[in-house]
């Protein structure tokens, strides 16, 4: 595919077709030799609502100027890619990539299957100047049919030789706008002209109804006048005109021609071009006498200015006086008096100064300088600020509170909310601030605009709203604003502004709205608050704290519904919106109309409905008691009032004050605490309809992509008696259709997550068109209905009416029909998340399974949940299916280990595609849900979506961080094979040392070549042991109790086992092994425990070392677990004094040996009691460490001896033998501190003298593995608990 690169910049943002503009936008050539099929495609950088259009070319190389020749094009999408395929014949044809409206700025790339793209080169565009106008009070002048013709702007252009160029005359004030068009009229000077004369106009413009009159002209060399205007005089409206020509440029444009760089990205290099051709000396003349006559104008406006100074002087100078006489009060440092000869001198110089621009310029800065004394200051001011930290840019915005004496709010005036000022309709939606202040300070507050490099400052500015407007809401409202604005800040084009204003005591905050004088302008600020003597708060917009609800509508006054107020008989037939209110509250109505300035007055009326009224039908009257509050009529652009209703139904009127005045006007209601307000268009009595938008939120598109359709706003449809309907969705946006249709479900009360084949009933045809249509035939037993209108592709936003008709047109068709939207039933959870190389486990055929991420779902009530499992479609290397399990959460553990059949509350059927999903009922508790793929080792993201009915009861996490892994290798030096195999070669095996501080149960999975598919399933058979250790290192054999878990072994893909340990400061050793020596293999050990206990183990490829505090804990532990064991055998005791043994010993509950003790005391408690013993012990000689910690304790940070040599090789000696401890005779137990004294200095040096002395009158054993029974440890391993999983089982779909 060719492809260019271009961007929407200036001038060259010039929208779609709708704006006349367009012509400016980026365009590019293409040549097709023969017919083909060519694919289209434009990237950009942003999500504008752009597209593109291709037009027939008559291969000049130039710009397409006019719109009649387009052969394709593609739609306008908010997408970062749009394509399209036209059937194209062979021929020149040139595409114009745009957004939809005007000023979107941003870079693209255009690609086509067929052609080469090049941009039009300079050296063969047409050039373009542009001059703007009015058609304003006597330049209205209308046509050339009225005498006030004469009075209409005219722009004037010289020709140099005969050419051919191109007029467009067109404004996009106003919508509804008729008849404009022009006249190219030849003049022998290059000045105005007094009176036209038919023979001297060579071009016309037709006049036409829209936005723009075009024609093509040919032009001989000369002089001319273009003269725009209306067909009728007094049709007010802003205007451009540009012609495209050669080099042909007006005389009042003084701007720098401009065009598309050459292909090779440089700039045409022909001269000389229109931009830099050399005004003639007529143009030079004319020029000159302009820009006398504004020098003039400006004289006398300065004179005027001049007097009024003077006057106000004078004044302010009699004030001074009364009050320096009466009160000897002085006047203020910041009170400047104008010096009105200076003012008179400068005046005069200005006169003087005539054409001279240069001259004119700095006299009118020296007046500007007198006139305004402090924007020196400020501008100083506005430059000692730019060191500040304000200055800085912060990465985020602030999102909460800030408290004290100087304080800061970093934010960003984007999108709708770069508002403008109070001028504009817009300005309520810029960010608002809330200024707490509890105590009166004095306080200066700064305005700073963040600048980009080379960036022009704008006129920025901020008010301050007084408190108990809103008490702490959003301010929505002013009505009147030198009471409602208790201050504002001048507007400055400058970096920052401010100024200091004394804050009094105020029980709600103070709301500031910072903003730039003209909307659209998008940046980021900061707003400061330095407070003299008391802690102020700032805080930003919090919808929770500082919102309204809010309901809104779009409507329409047409020549059928403008029925004007209610002094008139047509006053129902206005557009009619009703709501619900819950309880008692405040609400505040906002009527807006700005498409038009010279409109009618504006209001509305709120009325009460009967509460048993159920039809969404107009009213057909209404009576004055009826009516709640009304608007006041006044302006045509806004009006607004305020209600406290009482909870009930309210119908909404909006009108003009007298019939027939045609506008589109927008609504809003907000309320206090009102919760989900909805405001619906009533109908007329033979139609039932809701209007509605797709979002970024909602646009779920069509069934194709079955997770995103439910995200469809639905509507519950319900019919009191058989009907055949008429069912039509229409766009309420001609421009840019996309392609819409809806699906007509089996319905319920609660919406539709999931759709199946057999829930279908109806569905419309998706086309591109405004409407789509489709006639139905509906049971009354069948009811209610869901309908589901949607967009084809998900992610196209727009707004739609869904209307139904009565086939019959029956009157009273809807009483017995009602279209509502279906409430939100549910709360939805949503997670994400990934099988990765750790985490990808498989079903429950395989060990594996509990590597899966597992999340924990958790409700306080019995609730119906949908669950929903999604993975990325068309995904490349991912051939399995996929399901997940619902089990029964385990008290002990958040992960769980172990799964029984008796625990599947539901199981999702592993099932090949992108969503599987169940919906059950669960009581309150907690749940574990485990999605899986139906083999392990396929890696893909996915989401589990949970939908609740226990809206507020029902959570869902993510279990993270319970596991560990480590990877390996067998090879020559450490492939030692089973333990049966060989003792020596086992102990080459690698080996992994797991410390636990709590007793825990614990899962281990050993996989072999982890990450590799095995089609043909030939694995080698392995598998682990788990054993105590020797206190140096290595795995202890001599008993069969040293044998903590085993897995294996097995020709499997994976082993695993699930086990119970106790706490141990000696770690425990885990043996990973291929059954035969020498097989090269890779390896994956997996533990996984609770993630609240993850804390608790240690799992390392090292031996850990210990603390000498933590070796002396261990003797303290065994010492008073070794004497209990002499007690049992002489006397008895109350399990009390047992249990203070370990109290009096104060050790740490959370040590291994201490553990012990507790399980020992609960173990020896029957014995004792039987016992009846009359004392604890007699006496016993007690073998005392002359150095107990000293000699027996290894030192702090010191490793336990390394583990024996890969090579098989001896082990290392034992450590050296304590020396020989002191003998006490007949130790006392009478007194607790005397028996604890004893008992900690029981240590373990008598313990391992004891051990040696009986391994030194028993012969040892050849094999050290005997004690472990070889035959159970090599036996298969039990089945798993249930049936094996099946791929593509039935859905299990109540």
């Amino acid at each position: 595919m060719s492809e260019v690169k271009g961007s929407w910049k200036g001038k060259k943002a010039g929208g779609c077709f709708n704006h006349a503009t367009w012509r400016f936008c980026p365009q590019y050539s293409f040549k097709l030799e023969k017919k083909a099929k060519v694919v289209l495609e434009l990237t950009q950088e942003n999500e504008h609502s752009a597209g593109f259009y291709v037009l027939k070319s008559d291969g000049s190389g130039r710009r397409v100027i006019f719109d009649e020749e387009v052969v394709a094009k593609s739609g306008f999408k908010a997408k970062k890619m749009i394509s399209h395929e036209a059937d194209l014949p062979a021929g020149d044809y040139v595409v114009v990539a745009a957004t939809f409206e005007p000023g979107k700025e941003g870079d693209f790339v255009l690609k086509a299957s067929h052609g080469t793209l090049k941009r039009l080169r300079r050296s063969k565009d047409w050039s373009d100047s542009t001059v703007q106008g009015e058609w304003r009070g006597k330049t209205a002048g209308g046509c050339k049919d009225h005498k006030t013709f004469k009075y209409n702007q005219q722009f004037l252009f010289n020709v140099a030789e005969k050419q051919e160029a191109v007029i467009a005359v067109y404004q996009s004030e106003r919508e509804d706008f008729e008849n404009i068009g022009f006249y190219v009229v030849k003049t022998e000077e290059l000045a105005v002209i007094e009176k036209v004369l038919s023979t001297n106009i060579v071009g016309k413009g037709a006049f036409a109804d829209g936005n723009e009159s075009v024609a093509k002209v040919e032009l001989e060399a000369g002089n001319y006048a273009l003269i725009p205007c209306t067909f009728s005089p007094d049709k007010e409206a802003a205007f451009s005109a540009t012609i495209f020509s050669t080099d042909i440029r007006f005389v009042d444009d003084k701007s720098v021609a401009t065009g598309d760089d050459d292909e090779d990205g440089a700039a045409a290099a022909k001269a000389p071009s229109a931009a830099v051709l050399q005004p003639t000396p007529e143009v030079e003349l004319v020029r000159e006498k302009k820009a006398h006559m504004e020098t003039m104008t400006k004289v006398s406006a300065l004179q005027s200015e001049l007097e009024q100074l003077r006057n106000s002087n004078f004044r302010l100078q009699d004030e001074v006086k009364a009050l320096q006489a009466g009160s000897g009060a002085s006047v203020a440092s910041n009170t400047s008096i104008v010096d009105s000869k200076l003012m008179a001198q400068l005046v005069q110089e200005l006169a003087a100064a005539g054409a001279d621009k240069a001259k004119s310029e700095a006299i009118l800065a020296k007046i500007n300088a007198t006139l305004n004394p402090s924007s020196k200051k400020a501008d100083s001011d506005s430059d000692a600020s730019d060191s500040s930290p304000s200055d800085v840019a912060p990465a985020t915005l602030t999102k909460t509170p800030q408290n004290g004496k100087k304080v800061a709010v970093f934010g960003e005036w984007a999108g709708s909310s770069a508002a403008g000022c109070m001028n504009h309709l817009t300005w309520r939606y810029n960010p608002q601030l809330f200024l707490t202040v509890n105590q009166p300070t004095k306080a200066t507050l700064t305005l700073t605009q963040q600048l980009e490099a080379d960036a022009k400052p704008a006129s920025i500015s901020f008010y301050i709203i007084r408190p108990d407007l809103t008490n702490g809401r959003r301010v929505m409202l002013v009505r009147d604003a030198d009471d409602d604005v208790i201050a504002k800040c001048k507007f400055l084009t400058a970096k920052s502004v401010s100024m200091d204003i004394e804050l009094p005591q105020s029980q709600h905050p103070y709301v500031i709205i910072p903003c730039t004088f003209d909307p659209h302008v998008e940046r980021r600020w900061t707003f400061q608050v330095s407070s003299e003597s008391a802690e102020v708060s700032l805080a930003p917009f919090d919808q929770a704290v500082h919102g309204w609800s809010h309901g809104d509508a779009r409507g329409e006054w047409t020549a059928d519904t403008a029925g004007g107020c209610k002094n008139h008989p047509t006053f129902v037939n206005n557009p009619q919106y009703g709501f619900t209110v819950e309880k008692k509250t405040t609400l505040q109505i906002l009527l807006l109309q700005s498409e038009k300035e010279d409109f009618d007055a504006i209001g509305a009326y709120l009325v009460k409905i009967p509460a048993e009224r159920t039809a969404n039908t107009k009213l057909a009257k209404v009576a004055n008691e009826d009516v709640v509050e009304k608007s006041k009529f006044g302006a045509p652009d806004e009006n607004y009032f305020s209600a406290v209703v009482q909870p009930g139904k309210y119908v909404i009127v909006p009108c003009t004050f007298d019939p027939k005045h045609v506008a589109k006007f927008s609504l809003h209601v907000f309320a206090l605490n009102a919760g989900d307000l909805r405001l619906e268009e009533l109908t007329e009595g033979s139609e039932v309809s809701v209007s509605g938008e797709w979002t970024a939120q909602n646009a779920g598109g069509c069934l194709n992509d079955e997770s995103a359709f439910r995200r469809n706003q639905q509507y519950r449809l319900e019919v009191r008696r058989d009907m055949t309907l008429q069912i039509r969705l229409r766009q309420v946006d001609e421009a840019g259709l996309n392609s819409v249709g809806f699906y007509i479900l089996k319905g319920s009360d609660k919406p539709r997550l999931r759709v199946v084949a057999k829930d279908i009933l109806y569905k419309s045809a998706f086309t591109k068109t405004k409407d789509v249509n489709l006639e139905v035939n509906l049971l009354m037993g069948a009811s209610p209905y869901i309908i589901v209108p949607c967009t084809f592709n998900k992610g196209e936003m727009g707004e739609y009416k869904l209307s139904l008709f009565a086939k019959d047109g029956d009157p009273t068709f809807s009483e017995h029909v009602s279209l509502h939207p279906v409430p939100d039933a549910y709360t939805e959870l949503i997670v994400k998340s990934a099988w990765d190389d750790v985490h990808a486990g498989g079903c429950l055929n395989h060990t594996t399974w509990i590597n899966n991420p597992q999340f924990h779902f958790t409700t306080d009530k019995r609730t119906e949940v949908l669950v929903f499992l999604s993975v990325p479609e068309n995904q490349e290397n991912f051939s399995t299916s996929i399901g997940f399990y619902v089990a029964k959460s385990d008290p002990e553990s958040a992960v769980l280990l172990e799964l029984k059949s008796k625990d599947i509350v539901k199981k999702a059927a592993f099932r090949k595609g992108h969503e599987v999903a169940v919906k059950a009922t669960v009581e309150a508790g907690s749940y574990n849900i485990i999605p899986a793929t139906f083999k392990p080792g396929f890696k893909s993201s996915f989401q589990l979506s949970v939908y609740s009915d226990n809206k507020a009861g029902s959570s869902l996490k993510a279990l993270t961080g319970g596991d560990v892994s480590f990877k390996g290798k067998w090879e020559d030096h450490n492939s030692g094979g089973a333990p049966g195999q060989s003792a020596d070669g086992w102990l080459r095996n690698p080996r992994y040392f797991l410390t636990v501080r709590k007793p825990l149960r614990l899962g281990a999975v050993l996989v072999q070549s982890p990450g590799k598919q095995f089609e043909d399933e030939q694995f080698q058979p392995i598998g682990f042991l788990v054993t105590r250790s020797d206190g140096q290192g290595n795995p202890r054999t001599t008993k069969d109790t040293d044998l903590i878990a085993r897995a294996g072994f097995e020709p499997e893909k994976d082993v695993s086992t699930v086990f119970d340990i106790e706490p141990s400061v000696d770690p425990y050793v885990i043996v990973p092994s291929t059954f035969d020596a020498g097989v090269k293999l890779t390896y994956q050990l997996t533990l996984i425990v609770d993630p609240l206990s993850r804390e608790f183990i240690e799992l390392s490829d090292a031996p850990p070392t210990h603390s000498q505090e933590e070796w002396a804990e261990q003797f303290k532990a065994e010492a008073l677990l070794s004497k209990m064991q002499k007690a049992i055998n002489t006397a008895a005791a109350s399990t009390n004094d047992l249990a203070g043994l370990v109290e009096l010993a104060s050790l740490n509950a959370l040590s291994g040996p201490v553990m012990d003790l507790q399980n020992s005391v609960l173990k020896f408690q029957k014995l004792l009691n039987a016992l009846k013993a009359a004392q604890l012990m007699g006496e016993e000689d007690i073998v005392v460490p002359k150095d107990l910690i000293a000699v027996s304790a290894r030192p702090a940070g010191s490793a336990p001896p390394p583990p024996p040599p890969s090579s098989g090789g001896a082990p290392p000696p034992p450590p050296p033998v304590a020396p020989k401890a002191d003998v006490v005779k007949g130790a006392s137990y009478e007194t607790p501190e005397s028996e604890l004294l004893n008992i900690l200095k029981a240590g373990r040096a008598q313990l391992k003298s004891a051990a040696d002395r009986k391994l030194a009158d028993k012969p040892v054993e050849k094999d050290p593995f005997s004690a472990f029974n070889m035959g159970k440890i090599l036996a298969r391993r039990s089945a798993i608990e249930g049936e094996e999983e099946d791929e593509e089982d039935d859905d299990d779909w109540d």
